[in-house]
Parts: C-alpha cells; structure tokens; sequence
C-alpha cells in the first residue's frame, strides 16, 4: 500500500497498483478500487484480518456483492 498526493494504492493479485476510492463497513470491511490505467476497470474487495495482517479478498457471493454495491449507492448518493 503507497500513499501518494492524498491517494492511496494498492497492489491486487494482477500486480497492478489500484486506487482506493472508498472504504465501508458493512457486514465485512468494503474497499473500493479503480484502475487509474482504465477508469472504467473498477472492483470491490473486502479487507479480512488474517495472522494480524490484513488482506484484501474477493467477495464470496451475490450478497456480499449486492451488500457492497448497496452501501456505496447509500454513502454517494
């Protein structure tokens, strides 16, 4: 994770460096992420806490999706 201008990345399993938009507690901790290469190329992930480090991972489901989807419609409405 780099903080650069008041922007934070991170690297996803693709090896490429997101920026993180938006960040929400729901049922799980939602992070937001957008490819600065393609605007376009946006994905949700959710922050786990594994052996005291935390990890982004892929949502399980439609609910997690529709869960995270629901939350940021609410927040930036």
């Amino acid at each position: 994770e780099d903080k650069m201008n008041n922007v934070t990345l991170t690297t996803l399993e693709d090896e490429k460096k997101y920026v993180v938009l938006d960040e929400i507690q729901g049922t799980n901790k939602y992070v937001y992420l957008l490819d600065p290469e393609d605007e376009e190329n946006m994905t949700i992930r959710k922050e786990i806490l594994k052996d005291n480090e935390k990890y982004l991972q892929g949502l399980n489901d439609d609910n997690e999706f529709t869960e995270a989807i629901t939350l940021y419609q609410q927040k930036n409405a």
